[in-house]
């Protein structure tokens, strides 16, 4: 997650406010998401373990990365001043400065992870469609994974 088990502090962008925090992963992540969650679990979620799998828009960016966990990948190299090594589309992020490797890590999460994320959804909220549902509320499950996308 965001924070570090246990406790520490978050200081603000302009490094003089400080707040402290205490958080147990276990306890304190309800819904027990992560985005990083949102890429490592996309082989499962999006190419082998859905009705509608593969999805065409995950299909296609692992078929240019060669990984199923690309944004994850990203977002790690760039957080640690490494290099990706994708097929496609590779980085070096140990030439970007804090400035760059800031970006690159804000674009990856927001673009590549979550983006991706909230598409799933939507595919999925289209699998958990009924047709012909003869029940009234048989579509809940489409309805909620459709909100879920709207909310990410």
């Amino acid at each position: 997650g965001c924070l570090a088990d246990g406790s520490g502090n978050v200081i603000t962008i302009n490094g003089e406010d400080k707040y402290s925090y205490s958080y147990g992963i276990d306890s304190d992540n309800k819904n027990a998401r992560t985005i990083q969650g949102f890429s490592t679990a996309a082989q499962s979620k999006m190419f082998d373990d859905c009705p509608g799998c593969p999805y065409k828009d995950f299909e296609e960016f692992y078929n240019y990365y060669g990984e199923f966990d690309y944004a994850n990948q990203w977002v790690t190299a760039a957080l640690s001043g490494e290099s990706t090594s994708f097929t496609n589309g590779n980085a070096d992020f140990n030439t970007y400065g804090t400035a760059g490797r800031r970006e690159a890590v804000k674009k990856g999460t927001a673009y590549m992870s979550v983006w991706m994320y909230v598409i799933r959804e939507l595919e999925d909220a289209i699998d958990d469609c009924q047709v012909e549902c003869e029940f009234d509320n048989c579509n809940e499950d489409a309805v909620h994974a459709w909100d879920e996308g709207v909310a990410f």
